[in-house]
């Protein structure tokens, strides 16, 4: 109970009743149900810190544990847990330093939604269970995990995701040992294991072999071993081939057919296969178990001319645009009996070659426009096989009633409503456009859903909205939106918090209209998008903001505006990063990062750089006055649209003597923002290259390779190099090394290692015993007398009192009897007359009365006959007579 309503009770002198049949004093959502644990409080040290490790605990895992957002670690090993482990276990947010479920029977594969816990600094330990299926690749959000990742012991099968090459932080414990791993490894997982203590990913796995070898029942497709340019047809016609279709496949570049249809191959499509662009005839992938989303490289196939049959699968999500490229196909489209949802894309009405077949149906099409009368226009022209509509229910309701777990967002609030909260509701299905009609809406989050399709137009009639409510999670951020921001936004001038935009599929240029929200001071953020064009100079007019202006992780490019520097209030978060603008950062926003916690404009840009030769100048942005209210009828009437004269598809540029002209190799244009068109295709990037035509974008180069100066090819860089500035080879400096190119440095050499050479190491190699290193060591240095080391050691360690080395000794001697040394000694000492020491002594003993000794002895005698001693005698005296 807060204290301020707690105050009031000794004010009220009847019928205060706040606690009673409440859970007052419990964590929001903590049942307390369960006799295995008690109720948490909010207020308990376990909160934070949750420990029930080895307490003999049987059942499953109690779902409720994802209610304790404020835990940084979670202890649950060592029992004997069934069942699965619980998806909202993901909602440990601030989950930091252990995470431990080894060592119980827990059965089932490993929930995507632990890849949230993106904090994570050490001890993910799933060790020692039953888990099954794939490593998801979500879990490479890890990447600040320092030490220990163990998931061995377990059922895991196929391959290694590449995105676990993020740990880059790693220094010790990595496991993925006794599983059923195989495939081939990453190179980026690889690369981690010269710096990981405790490395083991291969013990008792398939690693090298391609898991169709492995699993059992599986038949490899032999395309590994297939020439690229010699093999023009892959057709196998007999043959019970099973397993996935080898990314390899996307080698064969010298195909003209590509026929594996009939079989029982499964996993996903690979997207390689867009590599395949001299296919002419042919595409047939049918009557498979294929699952997974159609990849849009799909589209730089745009040879192809008689057949796409992709039909009798598991194909799912929504059918790319980029069909719309393959204008040149003239017989069958067949993507009909699998899971393809949404609405078909406008762009297949570009297909206007087809007469044959085109058949969609038995599908889960959906929404008011699901078949865009662009598509429906075509089918006058085909002839016999016209199927779209059939088996497609969906078709006039909106995706999120017809699809099986999705959950619309309400549409029927007041008008008046003033306030709408549906952040992490998992809501699914688009935006409606009926939301325009919240007029006086002042607060608005969408955030953390599950949203797709694009932003509506209709949004710009909240002129009230004042602030997106979720932080910077709020608004739209976390969905899947499409398409691009509207325009209409900037209508929303009243906003002053959170109008944040992030982690989505947005593309295209951001509106200048955006900069008339010159209101806002804070959480301006449209980060983690893809995002072109250049930074609009209107939003220096944001000149009110005080914090967090982000736009980092999209694809601006050009130059930074000198605007942007009247952003002078900022004091956290002005973050411009991971883009590919270029050109100087101007003095101005310069100026601002002595100021600002937080800031950065330069990595993973390209500053310093010039930038590439211009589009001409854009025509502003067209601004359309937001729409009257929406009339009754469920589908309003779109906006109106400009159609230019003359319209170039990406990868062309607008010639005036021969129009619309396919970029060359190496260079791109990217059209999707429409008119004006460029004169000219840009060079690809630093670090990107195009071996195609006709391409609205570039590809990257792999890691440890440069693009050439004509960006039509990424070239190799050796080992003992590294690839700088994505455009050469630098040899690795004095202390470090790389068994293989690698890219921007190469690896430390650590203590106790040792490079031998001066330049260009390939290797670092342990010191012998008597020698040490510091780290960055090019040869390791001899130990000092009176001390020792054994291999891979970053420093000499002193003798014991009672031993001695040389120079350059891996142990110590031990001084023998009648002599001593200290600690630290290169020697040992004789003992003098009088004592003695036994050996490995560290100091010596005083003979007792009645005996004797030389120096250097390792025992005192005694006295003969006749005569005596006192202690510490060197010889013994004759008595007197009498």
């Amino acid at each position: 109970v807060p204290t301020e309503v707690q105050a009031l009770s000794s004010g009220v002198t009847s019928n205060w009743h706040v606690t009673t049949g409440n859970s007052i004093g419990t964590v929001c959502g903590w049942t307390g149900d369960d006799s295995r644990f008690p109720t948490i409080g909010p207020t308990d040290a376990d909160y934070t810190s949750i420990d029930y490790s080895g307490q003999d605990l049987t059942g499953t895992i109690p779902t409720q544990f994802g209610v304790l957002t404020d835990a940084t670690s979670l202890a649950l090993d060592s029992n004997t847990f069934t069942g699965h482990i619980p998806t909202e276990l993901g909602q440990l947010l601030n989950m930091a330093s252990g995470f431990y479920l080894n060592s119980n029977l827990i059965l089932s594969a490993i929930p995507t939604e632990l890849g949230q816990m993106s904090e994570m600094t050490s001890d993910l330990r799933l060790n020692s269970n039953m888990l099954t299926g794939t490593i998801p690749t979500e879990l490479g959000a890890m990447v600040v995990m320092d030490t220990t990742f163990d998931l061995s012991s377990n059922g895991l099968t196929s391959t290694i995701p590449t995105e676990l090459g993020k740990f880059v932080s790693m220094k010790s414990d990595f496991g993925l040992g006794e599983n059923g791993l195989c495939g081939y490894i990453p190179s980026q997982v690889a690369a981690l294991s010269d710096s990981v203590m405790g490395w083991d990913i291969s013990t008792s796995n398939s690693l090298g072999t391609p898991c169709c070898e492995v699993l059992i029942g599986f038949n490899c497709l032999p395309v590994t071993n297939l020439t690229s340019a010699a093999t023009t047809s892959l057709d196998f016609s007999s043959g019970a081939y099973t397993g996935t279709i080898p990314t390899e496949a996307g080698l064969l570049t010298g195909l003209t057919t590509l026929s594996l249809n009939s079989y029982s191959l499964t996993g996903p499509l690979p997207s390689e296969i867009g590599s395949l662009s001299a296919i002419d005839a042919r595409l047939l992938l049918y009557s498979n178990r294929l699952s997974s989303s159609i990849p849009t490289q799909i589209g730089r196939m745009t040879a192809l001319t008689t057949e796409v049959e992709l039909h009798a699968n598991s194909l799912s999500a929504q059918m790319p645009s980029e069909f719309g490229a393959l204008t040149g196909l003239k017989s069958w489209l067949r993507l009909d009996s699998n899971s393809i949802t949404a609405e078909l894309p406008s762009e297949l009405g570009t297909l206007t070659a087809l007469q044959s077949a085109v058949r969609i149906f038995s599908n889960q099409l959906c929404g008011w426009d699901a078949i865009p009368s662009e598509v429906a226009a075509i089918s006058a022209s085909v002839t016999s096989g016209w199927q779209v509509a059939t088996g497609n229910e969906g078709i006039g309701t909106p995706c999120c009633e017809t699809l099986p777990g999705y959950n619309c967002l309400p549409v029927s609030l007041p008008t008046a409503t003033g306030s709408i909260d549906y952040y992490e509701q998992n809501f699914t299905g688009t935006i409606p456009t009926e939301f325009g009609v919240y007029s006086e809406l002042t607060s608005l989050s969408l955030g953390r859903n599950s949203l797709t399709g694009s932003i509506p137009t209709e949004l710009g009639h909240m002129t009230a909205l004042l602030s997106g409510m979720g932080g910077e999670e709020g608004l739209f951020s976390r969905n899947s939106f499409t398409g691009h921001i509207p325009s209409e936004l900037g209508n929303c001038e009243e906003m002053t918090s959170y109008f944040a935009v992030t982690d989505n599929s947005l593309s295209s240029v951001l509106p200048t209209e955006i900069g008339r929200l010159t209101k806002m001071e804070s959480w301006f953020a449209i980060k983690a998008n893809q995002i072109t064009g250049a930074i609009p100079t209107e939003l220096g007019k944001l000149s009110e903001m005080s914090s967090i202006f982000v736009l980092s992780s999209n694809q601006f490019s050009s130059s930074i505006p000198t605007e942007l520097g009247n952003l002078d209030k900022v004091s956290t978060w002005y973050r411009l990063h991971e883009n590919s603008l270029c050109s100087d950062v101007p003095t101005e926003v310069q100026a601002l990062s002595s100021s600002v916690e937080n800031w950065d404009v330069i990595t993973g840009n390209s500053i310093g750089t010039s930038c590439p030769t211009p589009f001409p100048t854009s025509l502003p942005t067209v601004y359309t006055h937001a729409p009257s209210l929406l009339p009754t009828t469920p589908v309003p009437s779109p906006l109106p649209t400009l159609t230019p004269t003359v319209t170039c598809a990406s990868g062309t540029y607008l010639d005036v003597d021969t129009g619309c002209t396919a970029c060359s190799i190496g260079r791109y244009a990217n059209n999707s923002a429409g008119p004006p068109f460029a004169s000219s295709c840009d060079l690809c990037p630093i670090g990107r290259y195009n071996i195609y035509t006709g391409q609205a974008a570039c590809d990257e180069c792999a890691e440890g390779k440069f693009s050439s100066e004509d960006r039509s090819s990424c070239g190799d860089c050796p080992a003992g190099t590294f690839v700088y500035n994505q455009e050469g080879c630098e040899f690795c400096p004095s202390g470090t090394y790389s068994p293989q190119a690698l890219e921007d440095a190469c690896l430390d050499c650590s203590p106790g290692f040792k490079t031998g050479v001066a330049s260009g190491a390939t290797t670092c190699s342990a010191c012998d015993g008597g020698t040490f290193s510091e780290g960055l060591a090019v040869n390791c240095t001899d130990c000092d007398s009176g001390t020792y080391s054994g291999s891979s050691s970053s420093s000499c360690t002193d003798c014991d009192s009672g031993k001695y080395s040389g120079i350059a000794a891996s142990s110590c001697e031990t001084c023998a009897g009648g002599a001593y040394s200290d600690a630290g000694s290169r020697n040992c000492s004789s003992c003098r007359a009088g004592a003695y020491s036994n050996a490995g002594a560290a100091s010596c003993t005083a003979c007792d009365s009645g005996t004797y000794s030389e120096a250097a002895s390792s025992a005192c005698a005694k006295c003969d006959g006749g005569t005596w001693s006192n202690g510490s005698a060197a010889t013994c005296v004759s008595c007197l007579a009498g």
